[in-house]
């Protein structure tokens, strides 16, 4: 029965390690987005419409957004009301 519990709050751990990490890899994304922005802009946003401007442009952003997205879904999750009961020890 041990065993048992010694896995689930190995789990516990994981997961909130799993969370901080993408979250903080996520505000590093943004600070490095925000310390490039004006190059960006100069570069790339104030050039023709070019194939390469695009593809930059998608790579670029759809990546923030899905980060951010993955990110959202896990500060979101919430382990089953079973879960919360046995590891808050009631």
């Amino acid at each position: 029965m041990a065993d048992i519990f010694s896995e689930f709050f190995q789990q516990l751990w994981n997961l909130r390690v799993s969370v901080y990490s993408n979250v903080a890899s996520l505000a590093l994304l943004i600070y490095d987005w925000q310390l490039t922005f004006g190059d960006e802009v100069d570069v790339i946003w104030m050039s023709k419409a070019r194939l390469s401007r695009l593809l930059f442009l998608w790579i670029r952003y759809s990546g923030i957004a899905i980060h951010a997205f993955i990110s959202g879904m896990y500060l979101i999750a919430d382990p089953s009301p079973t879960l919360y009961v046995i590891s808050r020890g009631r």
